[in-house]
């Protein structure tokens, strides 16, 4: 007698429960299940296409795993790197380019949509079930229960993987919500805060909103990141500032921009005394951008802006005051959920044999720039090598 067929049970549809489903699905002796909250997969998936579809970086393996801030993370994208994402990408037949940041897209003139449908087209050919609608209200080890409007549904599984993201963007259904389920069952949470997220400053001008700085350094707690910034009605955003983002959380107060970063202090000196015309004429002809002159205008105090070494300090040293991170529901991503000490690096977790959490809902943190997609996806993968292997 032949034994009975495994069976696998996916609660999540984001990337990182469908990237466990996809190398479940290489085993025809498990049955695998998908199953959603949302009418529709993958929603943060595609809303995160919107700011251009950067599915992973193409730094070194060693240089790429330092983004993270934990070693199971580290480990698991030792385990499933940058290049098993690209060689996957090509599997389902989306070809790659790296970008000038190094970020990896997918060719151009294939958007998100495009991406999401191919995936989930390799993986009906693959025989795995995907179940919208469905919101997990309970499993005990035999049997998870979800919710179809006004139907429960008992589903039988060998093996629970939950992928249930974590607590921003929650018009994408990443609410967060489902933490009740796990206070109840004794599995330890730590709260969710926002990562990734713009900053509002204390007595900022709404006015200021709307510029761009380019080239342009940011300092917080000794921490330094270049690129380009956004001046907003509130604060910053842009990359450079999610990074710093969690210096805030740790209670840092003030920041520092550089609005002239390729210069040293002693050029910019040298360059004003040889120098004749107005302050704002200065800052024009070394092509400080507008959004920026008119930011230290609005920041400095006349004595400040006359004053010329404090000028001069300023164009190198503006210093910002800082109130607060963005709104969690605005972050690109949160930290909190599920903590690490919960699970094995398997992402299984220690006290429920052969369930497992992955992606967004643990608590990790990363940049943006393709990390938090590439981590989601290895965490699926090895949460599914962990099922193979048994």
């Amino acid at each position: 007698m032949e034994n009975p067929m495994k069976k696998v049970v996916i609660a999540g549809a984001g990337p990182a429960g469908l990237m466990a489903a996809h190398f479940l699905s290489k085993n025809k002796g498990l049955q695998v299940d998908v199953f959603d909250a949302n009418k529709a997969i993958a929603r943060k998936f595609l809303v995160a296409g919107h700011g251009g579809f950067n599915l992973t970086n193409a730094e070194t393996t060693d240089t790429f795993i330092e983004k993270y801030n934990h070693p199971f993370i580290k480990d698991a994208v030792r385990a499933f790197s940058n290049e098993a994402t690209i060689r996957w990408l090509s599997e389902i037949g989306v070809e790659t380019f790296v970008g000038s940041s190094g970020k990896v897209f997918p060719e151009k003139g294939i958007k998100p949509i495009q991406v999401l449908t191919k995936w989930t087209s390799y993986l009906e050919q693959q025989r795995v079930g995907i179940l919208t609608g469905h919101q997990l209200i309970d499993f005990n080890g035999k049997e998870a229960v979800f919710q179809n409007g006004e139907t429960t549904l008992n589903v039988a599984y060998d093996y629970l993987i939950l992928a249930f993201g974590g607590a921003s963007w929650k018009k994408t259904g990443s609410t967060g919500e489902w933490t009740s389920l796990f206070t109840g069952k004794g599995i330890q949470l730590v709260p969710f805060q926002a990562s990734n997220a713009g900053i509002v400053l204390s007595d900022w001008n709404p006015e200021l909103g709307g510029g761009v700085l380019k080239n342009t350094g940011i300092s917080i707690d000794g921490e330094y990141k270049f690129g380009e910034i956004e001046l907003t009605d509130y604060g910053l955003e842009g990359a450079p500032v999610y990074a710093l983002s969690k210096k805030v959380r740790e209670g840092a107060t003030e920041l520092v921009l550089n609005l002239k970063p390729v210069w040293t202090s002693q050029q910019l000196v040298e360059k004003y005394a040889a120098f004749k015309g107005s302050k704002t004429d200065f800052l024009n002809a070394i092509k400080v951008v507008k959004p920026a002159v008119k930011l230290l205008k609005n920041c400095l105090s006349r004595e400040d802006f006359t004053d010329d070494a404090r000028f001069l300090r300023a164009i190198h040293y503006l210093v910002l005051s800082m109130e607060s991170l963005r709104p969690l529901d605005e972050a690109i991503s949160t930290v909190g959920g599920i903590s690490m000490d919960e699970i094995t690096p398997s992402f299984e977790l220690n006290n429920y044999k052969n369930h497992y959490c992955i992606g967004e809902m643990l608590d990790w943190d990363a940049p943006t720039g393709g990390y938090l997609l590439q981590a989601c996806f290895a965490s699926g993968y090895v949460a599914a090598q962990s099922v193979l292997n048994q």
